[in-house]
């Protein structure tokens, strides 16, 4: 009976023992939680940088499918469409209605031609993986996507810079281009301004601080922008007109490919001056 005692009494001891106290508690709760403050930021930062990758992916594959096309086409990159705006070109289907069909190649436009050429067959390579706002997100923009009048349909996470409505070129004049005459100019990017009457939200700066561009010679690079410039986006898409838009995604395309006058000079650069 006395071993029993003595053998409950020391398993007694031995619980007592290997129990947390309330302090020990609170401590082993204050360095979890310091270590998710500490984690959590990097596993974002983590996650947005594959995102990033998969977006530089898509443009690489897209360029390819751009030079594969001017191979094909005399040296011509896909057309645009002499009726769209600069700040919209991230359609890339446009239907007409019968009997008032335009005289240009019609439906699959812009980057869209790709598509239709067989030359990018995946459809979730026009769409940016760190977009999350409709249209310019994957499936919804490809499939759900159709404006106000029913003609454009299909929507992508990026604006096309070759278009022929824009004030400041005359209409038609980049409606064909080829290549060879781009040279360091940037050929698409990522959204990050267009018509507020397409159901775009706020917040299209796709990465951290920039976006993907990718450029005439091939190449594609994070373009990093100033937070004025951002900003500037935002006013104009809530209090710009589509011309001020418009404008504003002209002085920026020319500020990816080199030129920092235009963008550094909106809204004072006057329309058709050159620098």
């Amino acid at each position: 009976m006395r071993l029993r005692m003595e053998t409950r009494a020391s398993c007694a001891v031995r619980r007592s023992r290997t129990a947390f106290t309330l302090i020990e508690l609170l401590v082993v709760i204050a360095i979890i939680g310091l270590l998710i403050t500490v984690l959590v930021p990097s596993l974002v930062r983590a996650r947005e940088q594959a995102k990033r990758v998969v977006c530089a992916s898509n443009h690489h594959q897209l360029m390819t499918g751009v030079h594969m096309y001017a191979s094909e086409h005399n040296g011509f990159v896909p057309p645009s469409v002499p009726a769209f705006n600069a700040s919209i070109t991230w359609i890339v289907r446009q239907l007409f209605a019968e009997g008032n069909e335009p005289p240009y190649p019609t439906e699959w436009i812009h980057l869209g031609t790709l598509y239709k050429k067989r030359l990018i067959p995946d459809p979730q390579t026009f769409f940016c993986p760190s977009y999350t706002e409709f249209p310019h997100c994957w499936p919804r923009g490809w499939y759900e996507f159709a404006a106000y009048n029913g003609l454009e349909r299909v929507a992508t996470s990026y604006i096309y810079a070759v278009n022929g409505q824009v004030d400041y070129y005359p209409k038609a004049a980049r409606y064909y281009v080829r290549l060879s005459e781009l040279k360091r100019e940037a050929l698409f990017a990522d959204v990050f301004i267009s018509n507020g009457t397409k159901s775009q939200q706020k917040g299209l700066w796709a990465h951290m601080a920039g976006i993907n561009a990718s450029f005439a010679d091939g190449s594609t690079q994070l373009a990093r922008v100033k937070p004025v410039y951002a900003q500037q986006a935002v006013y104009l898409y809530d209090h710009g007109s589509m011309g001020d838009k418009d404008y504003f995604t002209l002085c920026f395309f020319k500020m990816l490919g080199g030129d920092r006058s235009w963008i550094e000079a909106f809204p004072k650069l006057p329309p058709g001056v050159t620098k």
